[in-house]
């Protein structure tokens, strides 16, 4: 069925107005984020998931057939994140202040990447 996961993008306490989802690429989260980085708006929810989105996008010119935007939890605690996740590889939860990302709900459960925004460059 798939390698389902979920990207929900947030700055503190503000969540994006959308989360991303993708049908068949969960185990390239961690490199579909890395590689949308450097686009991404720091500090903005809503303009970052939109780059984050074109960037997952433009990763397959022809077309994507797995990837969707969906209404994001209305909060973040574990407890929900994990009923609100797919499975396979669960839900990433992006900070796009600290460019922390954390893990929920998946096989994923436990990762953490830290700083990814420091890694790739952006102020």
């Amino acid at each position: 069925m798939g390698d389902r996961g979920v990207i929900v993008v947030k700055c503190g306490n503000e969540i994006a107005p959308a989360a991303i989802y993708v049908h068949s690429n969960g185990y390239r989260l961690s490199e579909l984020m890395r590689e949308a980085a450097p686009k991404m708006r720091r500090g903005d929810p809503g303009y970052a998931v939109a780059r984050l989105c074109g960037s997952i996008h433009e990763e397959d010119p022809t077309g994507i057939t797995g990837l969707g935007l969906v209404s994001p939890p209305k909060n973040l605690q574990p407890a929900t994140l994990a009923n609100y996740s797919p499975g396979d590889a669960g839900v990433a939860v992006w900070d796009v202040g600290t460019g922390e990302i954390t893990w929920h709900g998946g096989y994923t459960v436990g990762d953490k990447l830290a700083a990814l925004y420091l890694e790739c460059g952006v102020a």
